[in-house]
């Protein structure tokens, strides 16, 4: 890919000790100009874990939820 654009809003995010689930919505636009579909745009729901290591968060699951890829 040439270019990725992620953008993410309407965080919900429940801590429980040292462990996080954080849910967004999100859009994704790649382009690849060498390809006959040059931008693919996905629009969905993302799905998060964060574990609370040496006092820094990091996330640890990811999961895409696409709801309309065009």
């Amino acid at each position: 890919m040439k270019a990725v654009r992620h953008q993410v809003g309407n965080m919900v995010t429940e801590v429980d000790g040292n462990g996080a689930d954080v849910r967004c919505h999100g859009t994704a636009t790649h382009f690849k100009p060498d390809e006959e579909k040059r931008v693919t745009s996905f629009v969905g729901t993302f799905d998060l874990h964060l574990s609370r290591i040496e006092g820094r968060w990091r996330i640890d699951r990811f999961r895409s939820n696409a709801k309309d890829v065009e």
